[in-house]
């Protein structure tokens, strides 16, 4: 950690929860009426906000929250947990004894992406996206940024757009890792025509963000892989895992062997049985097929940063992948945060590892990528 002190908390993983309203006024202006909107409404006789999407679909924005001047409260009129502005966000981090956080996007900003796309198609998706990042890096986390870590988004549209978006981020001193929601095809599976995008990463020195995953455990017909596909990622059946066999079989570790992927809150306890199961169906496959890649799976998590929240059961994972793989994060204000109490979290489930292995979890290792 070099200039870090040993006792540096750094959550690899929280998310920026506010109400739309905060930011739809960075979206370029013909596409600003594709914003999602705060409504409010009664359920059994108490206010629960709604986020509602473009085609008219709504997503609960939070527990008995009501609406007070375009912002999300609780019904006490206080902003709830994750809700507020930077200032909010700052005091939360000092009550829960944080250092600094990587800030994530809501999952509602790739369901509005999504809907967005279903109505009014990539340009107005790229419109959208730009606009959050614009908030996310020159309004929020300006305030405070060795506190306020922005993960902008890339567009889940096209090779093209996602191009276009990291060259703009990457302009900026400001960033320091972007997430990839979606893959740079802009369709639901990756393939080799997205290695020119991973080659580019590469080149950028960035540590490319992938919250938990990106492809999906529904399984597509191949003919270019036949039942490998549906053998490999049958064998692990993880999102994140699924995500990483998608990106092996594209030959992205082959084409981009200096990339860095960080998997937040991926949790790990589950890799050294998945990876067994996976570097044996390859090696099954490699007797029976022409195999067109040099490294194993286990040589590709050379590439690879996982995120934990609550996962204990790290002392088998240490022989697949080392603490220095490994970044802690709170992810507030989400279900299974640790917040407010963080800290004693992170001694009571990490201290037993020792004291080197804590202060990666919780910062060696996110200095050591760029993050703060």
């Amino acid at each position: 950690m070099s200039d870090r002190s040993d006792s540096t908390l750094f959550s690899a993983d929280g998310h920026l929860e506010v109400p739309p309203e905060m930011w739809t006024h960075r979206i370029w202006r013909p596409h600003r009426d594709l914003a999602a909107r705060t409504v409010t409404e009664l359920t059994a006789g108490r206010p629960q906000s709604f986020v509602r999407l473009p085609s008219g679909h709504q997503l609960a924005a939070g527990m008995n929250l009501g609406e007070i001047g375009g912002a999300v409260y609780a019904t006490r009129g206080e902003a709830a947990p994750g809700t507020g502005g930077p200032a909010d966000r700052l005091a939360e981090q000092d009550r829960d004894g944080l250092a600094a956080e990587l800030l994530f996007p809501s999952p509602m900003l790739g369901a509005l992406a999504a809907d967005v796309r279903s109505v009014a198609g990539g340009e107005a998706v790229e419109a959208v996206i730009r606009g959050y990042n614009d908030f996310l890096i020159k309004d929020y986390c300006s305030a405070a940024p060795d506190r306020l870590i922005p993960v902008p988004v890339l567009p889940p549209t096209s090779m093209s757009a996602a191009l276009a978006e990291l060259e703009r981020l990457v302009c900026s001193d400001k960033v320091r890792t972007v997430c990839l929601v979606g893959h740079p095809n802009g369709s639901e599976h990756g393939g080799s025509e997205d290695l020119p995008f991973w080659r580019v990463v590469e080149q950028s020195g960035l540590t490319l963000a992938i919250h938990k995953a990106i492809a999906r455990l529904r399984i597509p017909p191949s003919a270019e892989v036949g039942d490998l596909r549906r053998t490999l990622v049958r064998s692990v059946e993880r999102p994140t895992a699924a995500t990483f066999v998608e990106l092996f079989l594209a030959g992205v570790f082959e084409a981009a062997p200096g990339l860095r992927l960080y998997f937040a809150e991926s949790e790990v306890s589950w890799l050294p049985s998945a990876i067994a199961s996976l570097d044996d169906a390859v090696s099954r496959y490699r007797r029976t097929v022409e195999w067109p890649y040099y490294r194993t799976p286990i040589d590709c998590l050379e590439s690879c940063y996982f995120g934990i929240v609550r996962d204990r059961l790290l002392t088998d994972v240490a022989s697949v992948v080392p603490f220095d793989h490994l970044l802690w994060g709170s992810d507030f204000p989400h279900s299974i945060t640790t917040f407010p109490d963080s800290r004693d979290f992170v001694a009571t489930a990490y201290g037993r590892f020792g004291d080197a292995a804590v202060r990666l979890l919780t910062g060696g290792t996110a200095s050591t990528l760029g993050f703060f």
